[in-house]
This record gives C-alpha cells, sequence and structure tokens, in this order.
C-alpha cells in the first residue's frame, strides 16, 4: 500500500511536513490513487517555498517525488467600507 506526504522548504531548509498518510481514494480501473492532507499556511512566515510530494511503497521498490513552488504574501489590508451616499430629502 502506497503512502505519501509533503515536504516543504523555505531558502533550502525544511520548514515543515506532513505525516505520512495512506490514499483516501482508490480507482482500480485508472489504477490511481488520491491523497488528502493539510498544511497550516497561516503559522508559516511569508516568502518563496518549495514543496516536495513523496510518494512511498513501504518495504518495496517504488517511490516518486516531485516539487512544486509558492509564494506566501501578507495578508491584504482590509478595504474600508465605502460611506453610505447622502440622501436628500424631499422638496416642500
Amino acid at each position: 500500500l502506497l503512502r505519501a506526504g509533503l515536504v516543504l522548504f523555505r531558502n533550502g531548509v525544511k520548514v515543515s511536513e506532513t505525516p505520512m498518510v495512506e490514499p483516501s481514494e482508490t480507482d482500480e480501473g485508472t489504477r490511481t490513487v488520491s491523497f488528502r492532507m493539510s498544511v497550516a499556511l497561516d503559522k508559516m512566515k511569508t516568502g518563496r517555498y518549495t514543496v516536495q510530494a513523496v510518494t512511498l511503497q513501504p518495504g518495496g521498490e517504488l517511490s516518486a517525488f516531485g516539487r512544486g513552488f509558492f509564494a506566501l504574501r501578507p495578508p491584504l489590508a482590509p478595504t474600508p467600507a465605502p460611506a453610505p451616499a447622502p440622501t436628500s430629502s424631499p422638496s416642500r
């Protein structure tokens, strides 16, 4: 049975990793598996990151690695709500 996890790097240094998990879905027809995992991005510093997906067959000969890149930016400042338009009073 395959296992997969994510490893996150910032400036070439490992900063976080997920536990290795079993597939959440398996499709025998297409011979594919899906994994579900989450990373607490709100606890990470802003900057550029490399994420490496790791898939292993424990005790077997199969392994696969893939890399992707992303950047975390600081949160946007809230936009103030527009002031309500003045209303005109009816003329007498």
